[in-house]
Order: structure tokens, then C-alpha cells, then sequence
């Protein structure tokens, strides 16, 4: 007979701690609910006004009610020998042992299984631990609340529906793991959990999908291979994506309830690498919220249909973040698969899918053959040029060392989990102790190259900032100093050690377990991948722009060699080649900024959609200003409406809060600012309304400087002249503001620029 009893206690504070006014317990045996029991207990001391309108409990009830003394037996005789289920478990066993021992009575040493722990392993999706909410969202929430014998029943039914609507799917190793744990609480809710629920062996069942997007019966596009769209979103929508062609519109946040949207790829689980897990499994120092957050974790991948991370409740999300998210890393070539499969699913459901800008980006350069049928839309691609333009830059940093050393390290849980096996480690022990040695050496050799850069960067940079970094120009001069050629000998010596790392690291590919050998070919992978890197700073880089970024403030873990392209031409000739055909989406486009969207192209483009479109066209007003003061005077101009305020940084923010709100500064208090973060923009772009807006304003408007690098080297390029180049950088900015900002029913649009850029920028605005 399977029998446990669900148990809650109704509590109240003394000092401190909390004492059980009331208890009710509930047996299940063999998955029907049984007999109860249910009695109230006299407080010892009194009881506050909140605790009792909160449950209903009268004082006058609990004044007739038995002391504890006087119903332990029969309160001990209808748990027996059974296992004990409560929601919060650790907290009734705390206010049971501390009315015990105010009473001065030897407590009884029950069997206690925390349901919290079961709703994670069988329902990682729920987004609450909070159990009135769980019923409710089950409809097994009684009309009486904060009861302890309602709770207990409400919690029963919640198991048995668990038990009848749920499975756990989990390998016999696995379970000996855990059955095996050196934590007793894991042997209790693991021996609880065979009891009450099925646990089977996972089937292979989740195959790729075989066919690709080329396989799937796309209808035929006669428009033009490149096509320039100045309409709003909406028209864009129902007026240009309206034929029979399957349009992949690539946007870094989706709008459209009615499509589907493929996310960023680090948001999905890859359910393969499993038994990645097992070393955390076997391991010593893992605490009980970790084993069972692993085990939910494991449980949901063998079950979820679409893998997707954002799924998962906080609590499992944060766990796969702290802990899981490195073991997981994975081949960006797998990635690109799991990205085609999602495509070709998703378009035999719609013949329009929303896809994230690193999706496009990681299919593009492993997969580009995937798109041959679709027509990609590229929508407000200034935003999507500028993330382009970020993600191809090569980047060499501390903090990118300090990473791949980190995933490194994961290891060490192996040789525990190789003992658990019965393995003989001795081996990997010593090929370990040698891997640490190597990625020690990396460690100290990293620190001196980001020193050499921090300093080369304090005796090279002049004013010329980026945000809050400075940035230094490695042209021929500076490559002929001796600091830089230190600095290349560092990068050198990084690089040698790495590649005695991928040595070690392949030689224990050929004796680790199986169930691990692919962890370890990743692993590979991601350091040759920062060696590829370093070298790229070793090669002839004359036709892209190098540069050294370090922050104001010195500080060298934060230094950083970056290569940038001088525009992405390669990017969109490989994409128009690739895809069926390309829609370029860019609204407010009047003629400057088609010739912004076709020499970030490389190619002439038509444009198509409404007459065209700029600012007047909306009835925005751009007025720059060049002092705080003017800022000042914009805020209180707005009266009682509202102003928004963007910004680029929390620093920045603090910095004009206490502006804008010193009392001799603002003296009008029901003036209302509305301080944004620059990010912001995203949630408005999703559909959230800024309500009554009547101005916004950048105050720290990010205006160009010609002696940062990558501008300098895009201005040499182009043959402007510099005031033109001002302007073209300037537009383009503003038109990305505006339209994240949604602000096409706004004026004016206040921007505050140096005082220097009044004259470039008067004849444009």
C-alpha cells in the first residue's frame, strides 16, 4: 500500500519564530484521497489581528482549543510511519521543532518531502511556487483560503492531478545517481517520487527534422531581387507581405500575435547534452535546491516541444543561468541546424515567421543555403545594419579569455562523477592537473597583455571617446612601437598555451566516457576559436579598421582589441545571393536616407511604398541644443504634460534626475519626467504607449567624432567631405531614435549636441 500524508500548518510569530495555531493532514493511499485530520491548538501567546483576519481563525476559538500536549498522539498516530508532503516543507518542519522546543517536548523525526521540489521536476513551465495560485490555475482552489486543512486537501489534488497529467522521464543511471546522493533529502523525494509517479526511460524519439527549407513547396516571387520599403510596420504587414511568397521578417522584437517568431538562439536548449549534467549530479558540494533544480531542468528538455528556455519558471531559468548555461554550450553549427529545423516547422504552420537578428546571423554563416525559398525582410534596418556591424566586429578581451577558461573548469566535477562510475581516473586526474597549469599560465599571460594595452592606450588617446571609452587607432606608427610589439608577443605566448590546452584537451577525448565525449569536442572547438581570434590581431587587417577600446577610468580587465569591418558589404551580397529575395525595411526613408540604406548595402536600391517619408511627413520638429540650461528650460515649457527623457546610461540617469529635480532648478512640481533608459525603446516598439507625450528629449545625444576610428576610416572611405559625412551619421541616428521611440506624433524632438555641430547641423535641420 502507498500511503503519505500531506500535511499544513496554520502558524503565528513570537520572537521570531513561528508556532502552529492550527494543523490539517490529509492521507492518500494509492492515489485516492483518504481520512483527514484537523484540530486547532492553543497559541502560547497572543495571536495578531493580522494573522487572524488573514485565515478566519476566531480568538475565541483558539481560547477552547486543546493545548499541543493533549493531541500529539492522535496527531502522531495519523502520520505513522508515513512520508510527509508540505508546500514549503522546511518551514513546517522549523515551526513544528520550535513549538517543540517551547514546550520543552522531544520532537518526532518525520520523513519530509518539500512539494515545492515536486512542482519544479513535474511542472517546470508553471511561472509560480506560490500554491493558492496553483490550484487556481488548475481549478482545485477551494472558496476557503489560508486554512490548514483546505491547503492540505487543495495540495493532495494538486499531486494526484500531477500523477495523472504528468510524467518524469529519466535515465536508470540517472535515478542511481540519485537514489546514491549523499544528500538524505534527495533519497527521500527520490524514493517519494518512484512511489507516487511513473519513472521511465526517455525514448529517442525527438529526431531532426530531415527535409530543409528548399524541400518545402514555396510559391513563386517575380518581384525585384532588392527592394527598398519605406511604409509604417503596418503597411509593411498588410500591403507588402500580402502574395503567396514565405517571408522571414528578421526584427529584434516581435509585434505580431498572429505569426511566429524564432528566437535568439542562446534562448533554446539543445536536449542531446544531458548527460553533461551527471558530473553536477555526482557532485559532493551540490546542494538540494541544486540537485532538484538539474533534475526539473533534465526532465522538461526530454518533454518541451519547442525548447525554449523562456519557458521554464524563474527559479529553473536562473538555475540554467547560473549553472547549466556553460556545460550547454555548443557548436554553432548545431545551432544553425536547430535554427533550419525551426524555420521549416514554423513555415508549414505560416507562410510568414518573425526571426531574431543572431537567428538570420548564425544561419547566414553556417547555413545560407536554408534561405534559397524564402524572401527575408529586414525590418528597420538601420537597427538591424548597426547590430550587423556589432556582431562582426572580432573581439579580443579579458573577459573572453576569462570565459572559455570558465567552461573549462567544469571538468573538474568529472573526476568525482568517473569515481561514481567505477572508472578508473587517474588518467584525466593528471591530464587535468596539467590543463589547470596551462589555463593558469594563460590567466597570468592575459593580465600582462591587457595591462600593455591599457597603457598604450593612456599614452596614444587623445580625447577621442566613444560613450565613456576611449579609443586608439593601430595604424602604422603605433605598430611600429615597442609597446605593441610587447603586446603582440603577449597575444603570441596566449596563443601558444591555448593550443597546448586543445592538445591535452584532445587527448582526453579519446578515453573519457562516451556520454562526455562530445562535451570535450566542444571544448575544442570554443578554444580554437579564441585562438583563431587572437591570430586575427597577428594578420594583415589593412582593410578593416584595428583599434585598442579602454574605459575612461583605468582599468585593464576592461580593455579590448577590436577589428571592425568599414561597412558590411560582404554580409548583404552573400544575403541577397542567398535568399529568394531581399525586402529592406525602413520607414520615415525620404531620399538622404535611401542613400543611407544603399551605401550600407553596396547596392542601388529602389524604393517603394509611400510618398516619401521624413520627418515633416510626421510633424516632427528636431531642434538641437547646445547647454544644460536649454534642457532646463524644454522641462518646464511641458507644464503639466509629459517629457520624455532618453538616455543612454543608469549613470547618466542619476546625473539628470538630480538635474532636473533640484528644487531651485525645476519650481514647477507638477511638471512630469518621464526618465527612459535607451533600451526602453524596445517595449515601445512592441506596442507600449507613452501615453501624453508632448517632447522628448536626448540630453546626451551621442554625436560622431571624426578622430574615432571606425569613423575616420568610413569618411577616408566614402570621399565626403566632413560636414556631409556629420549629417548623414546624424540623420541616420535620429531616424533610429524616432522610430524605436515611436515618436511619429511628437514635436518637437529636442537634442542636445556639442555646441560645435550647431553650424554642420543647422542647414539639415
Amino acid at each position: 500500500m502507498n500511503r503519505f500524508v500531506v500535511l499544513d500548518f496554520e502558524t503565528y510569530p513570537v520572537n521570531g519564530k513561528s508556532y502552529i495555531m492550527e494543523i490539517g493532514c490529509v492521507e492518500v493511499v494509492n492515489g485516492t484521497i483518504g481520512n483527514s485530520y484537523h484540530t486547532l491548538v492553543r497559541p502560547v501567546d497572543v495571536v495578531s489581528s493580522f494573522v487572524l483576519k488573514l485565515t478566519g481563525i476566531t480568538e475565541s476559538e483558539l481560547s477552547q482549543a486543546p493545548e499541543f500536549k493533549e493531541i500529539t498522539d492522535d496527531f502522531y498516530a495519523f502520520i505513522g510511519d508515513s512520508t510527509i508532503v508540505a508546500h514549503n516543507a522546511q518551514l513546517d518542519c522549523l515551526s513544528y521543532e520550535s513549538f517543540c522546543a517551547w514546550l520543552n517536548i522531544q520532537p518526532k523525526l518525520f520523513d519530509w518531502v518539500d512539494s515545492q521540489d515536486i512542482v519544479k521536476i513535474m511542472d517546470p513551465c508553471a511561472q509560480t511556487l506560490q500554491l493558492q495560485r496553483l490550484l487556481d490555475g488548475y481549478g482545485l482552489r477551494s472558496t476557503v483560503s489560508h486554512r490548514a486543512k483546505e491547503d492540505a486537501l487543495g495540495l493532495a489534488k494538486l499531486i494526484i492531478f500531477y500523477v495523472k497529467e504528468r510524467r518524469i522521464l529519466m535515465e536508470s543511471k540517472e535515478l542511481a545517481f540519485l537514489t546514491h546522493s549523499s544528500l538524505r533529502s534527495i533519497r527521500l523525494l527520490v524514493g517519494f517520487l518512484s512511489m507516487i509517479y511513473t519513472v521511465s526511460s526517455p525514448k529517442n524519439d525527438q529526431e531532426p527534422i530531415k527535409k530543409s527549407l528548399k524541400h518545402v513547396p514555396f510559391g513563386k516571387d517575380n518581384h525585384p531581387k532588392l527592394q527598398l520599403i519605406s511604409d509604417s510596420s503596418e503597411a509593411l504587414f498588410t500591403t507588402h507581405i500580402a502574395n503567396n511568397a514565405y517571408h522571414l521578417v528578421v526584427t529584434n522584437h516581435w509585434q505580431s500575435s498572429n505569426h511566429p517568431y524564432i528566437l535568439d538562439p542562446t534562448l533554446y536548449a539543445f536536449p542531446h547534452k544531458i548527460s553533461r549534467l551527471y558530473p553536477m549530479l555526482t557532485n559532493q558540494r551540490a546542494s538540494h535546491m541544486e540537485v532538484v533544480e538539474i533534475v526539473a531542468v533534465m526532465n522538461w528538455l526530454r518533454q518541451t516541444n519547442t525548447f525554449r528556455l523562456t519557458d521554464l519558471n524563474d527559479q529553473l531559468m536562473q538555475r540554467y543561468n547560473q549553472t547549466i548555461v556553460d556545460v550547454f554550450d555548443t557548436h554553432p553549427m548545431v545551432m544553425a541546424t536547430f535554427i533550419e529545423q525551426q524555420m521549416v516547422r514554423l513555415f508549414a504552420e505560416s507562410r510568414v515567421v518573425g526571426c531574431h537578428y543572431d537567428a538570420l546571423i548564425l544561419v547566414m554563416d553556417h547555413l545560407p543555403q536554408s534561405l534559397t525559398s524564402v524572401c527575408v525582410v529586414l525590418r528597420q534596418f538601420i537597427h538591424f545594419n548597426q547590430y550587423v556591424s556589432k556582431k562582426n566586429e572580432v573581439v579580443f578581451s579579458f573577459r573572453l579569455i576569462k570565459r572559455s577558461l570558465k567552461l573549462m573548469l567544469n571538468l573538474a566535477y568529472v573526476i568525482e562523477y568517473l569515481s561514481s562510475i567505477g572508472q578508473d581516473n587517474l588518467m584525466f586526474v593528471q591530464d587535468f592537473a596539467r590543463l589547470k597549469s596551462v589555463a593558469q599560465a594563460i590567466h597570468e599571460e592575459k593580465i600582462q597583455l591587457f595591462q600593455k594595452a591599457d597603457y598604450l592606450v593612456d599614452i596614444l588617446s587623445v580625447a577621442i571617446f566613444n560613450h565613456e571609452h576611449r579609443q586608439v587607432l593601430i595604424n602604422q606608427n603605433v605598430v611600429e612601437t615597442m609597446e605593441w610589439q610587447e603586446l603582440i608577443g603577449s597575444i603570441n605566448m596566449v596563443i601558444h598555451n591555448i593550443q597546448k590546452l586543445v592538445g591535452l584537451l584532445k587527448k582526453i577525448s579519446f578515453y573519457i566516457t562516451p556520454d562526455l565525449g562530445h562535451w570535450v569536442f566542444d571544448l575544442v572547438y570554443s578554444f580554437e576559436s579564441l585562438a583563431q581570434c587572437a591570430s586575427a590581431f597577428l594578420s594583415d587587417a589593412s582593410k578593416k579598421v584595428l583599434y585598442i577600446e579602454a574605459p575612461v577610468k583605468h582599468k585593464a580587465a576592461n580593455c579590448k582589441l577590436v577589428i571592425k569591418n568599414i561597412n558590411e558589404h560582404e554580409f548583404y551580397v552573400r544575403l541577397v545571393s542567398s535568399c529568394q529575395r531581399l525586402l529592406v525595411h525602413q520607414p520615415l526613408c525620404g531620399p538622404q536616407m535611401q542613400d543611407v540604406v544603399a551605401e550600407s548595402i553596396g547596392q542601388s536600391v529602389a524604393i517603394t511604398g509611400e510618398s516619401g517619408h521624413s520627418f515633416d511627413a510626421f510633424n516632427i520638429s528636431v531642434k538641437c541644443i547646445s547647454s544644460k540650461k536649454a534642457v532646463l528650460t524644454v522641462s518646464e515649457e511641458a507644464k503639466e504634460n509629459k517629457v520624455a527623457i532618453v538616455l543612454f546610461s543608469k549613470k547618466q540617469m542619476r546625473v539628470w534626475k538630480h538635474q532636473l529635480r533640484s528644487p531651485f532648478k525645476l519650481d514647477k512640481p507638477s511638471t512630469t519626467q518621464w526618465f527612459l533608459y535607451h533600451d526602453f525603446v524596445h517595449r515601445i516598439d512592441c506596442g507600449e504607449s507613452m501615453g501624453d507625450i508632448s517632447k522628448i528629449i536626448f540630453p546626451e545625444f551621442f554625436t560622431i567624432d571624426l578622430y574615432q576610428p571606425i569613423h575616420n576610416a568610413r569618411l577616408s572611405h566614402s570621399g565626403e567631405c566632413h560636414d556631409t559625412y556629420i549629417q548623414k551619421e546624424f540623420s541616420t541616428a535620429m531616424h533610429a531614435q524616432i522610430l524605436a521611440t515611436n515618436m511619429h506624433q511628437i514635436a518637437p524632438v529636442v537634442v542636445m549636441v556639442d555646441a560645435g555641430y550647431q553650424r554642420v547641423l543647422a542647414d539639415f535641420i
